[in-house]
């Protein structure tokens, strides 16, 4: 019998969402709707409007961040170094910094994030064209291939008198991981510098930069309606990123496989990590890291979020990592429960970091 595949197929913005916002919209004194990053993106002030000036320049941003690290547009930063095509690293002014900060987050995460894992994310189907219609999984052989190329590794990318050197030809470079991050802290900027002081940005909802707003609730990994709702100080104004196992994924012969891949085994996250949650400082570094600890198993995850959290390399204020396994559901957290946040499903037990 010929083999079937199913996968979700969901609206992508029901697919992604993350976040229910504390803010009622009827207080919105202006907002913007568009699309970025191949999600729909949101972003809301309750404070007055935004300047004209101000949207023109969120809109130019965006824009220059997809047209200059689009894998497949011709004439990109990241299309010539993935094709070999001479590169400078002034192309784009963006890419120094992007790729200063994958380099932190490779170190922070263990190398479980690094930005040159396309040829693998692409191998498995995630890529521009998902979801395909005919998935299949690789096969080991093909995955062997490419991680015995010694491709992935993101010290195989450096800077040499402007020019972008690549050790590995057969390295591809994806700044996707931490791209949408990286995007709402600039936004941010641009929204304070308009005087603003209230609101949100919600790039793809799985990225979010949060300027004085109540609360945030994070979406049930497994069923409907959310999991934990987040109280949020009044003055506070945070990055905030969520990685999930659930968000994308192909189904076939009734396993899941996940988005998430190991770039030390090429193979999709199967640790019972349904999710990470980080709220704190420094939205690329969070992007990385949210997806890093999805691939980090139950037994070790305690011990690498403590090391996280005293880092001096970057700010985290609260951990919200949901673990589900056929035998145990726990929250994750360093929060404290009902001064920080309430649990809305009882199935869940918290363990405290």
């Amino acid at each position: 019998m010929k083999k079937l595949l199913k996968f979700l197929i969901l609206s992508l913005y029901i697919l992604v969402v993350l976040f229910s916002y504390g803010c009622n919209k009827k207080n919105s004194t202006d907002f913007m709707d568009f699309y970025a990053f191949s999600a729909p993106s949101h972003i809301e002030v309750y404070d007055g409007k935004i300047s004209e000036k101000t949207k023109n320049m969120i809109y130019s941003f965006v824009k220059s961040l997809e047209e200059g690290f689009s894998n497949i547009k011709e004439g990109s930063l990241t299309y010539k170094i993935n094709n070999n095509i001479e590169a400078f690293a002034n192309e784009n002014i963006h890419f120094t910094n992007l790729l200063g900060l994958s380099n932190t987050c490779n170190v922070l995460s263990k190398g479980k994030f690094d930005p040159t894992i396309y040829p693998l994310t692409n191998l498995w189907g995630f890529n521009e064209n998902y979801p395909v219609s005919d998935f299949t999984p690789p096969k080991k052989e093909q995955i062997g291939e490419i991680l015995n190329s010694t491709c992935i590794g993101i010290n195989n990318i450096s800077v040499k008198d402007d020019v972008i050197v690549k050790s590995n030809p057969n390295t591809q470079l994806d700044f996707g991981g931490i791209i949408k991050g990286y995007a709402t802290d600039v936004i941010a900027n641009m929204l304070k510098d308009d005087n603003h002081s209230k609101g949100y940005i919600s790039l793809g909802s799985s990225s979010m930069y949060v300027l004085s707003i109540k609360k945030l609730s994070i979406i049930h990994p497994e069923k409907e309606g959310n999991i934990i709702s987040i109280k949020m100080k009044k003055t506070e104004s945070v990055s905030v990123s969520t990685s999930g196992d659930y968000q994308r994924y192909y189904r076939y012969e009734n396993v899941n496989y996940s988005h998430i891949i190991d770039p030390k085994t090429g193979l999709p996250t199967t640790t019972n990590i349904k999710s990470a949650t980080l709220i704190g400082e420094n939205g690329a570094l969070l992007d990385g890291l949210s997806t890093a600890l999805i691939l980090f198993n139950r037994d070790e995850i305690i011990d690498y979020v403590k090391q996280l959290i005293n880092s001096e390399k970057i700010k985290i204020n609260q951990v919200y990592i949901i673990y589900s396994s056929e035998n145990n559901k726990e929250i994750i957290t360093n929060a404290k429960k009902t001064t920080d946040f309430a649990l809305l499903d009882s199935d869940y037990k918290i363990v405290n970091i």
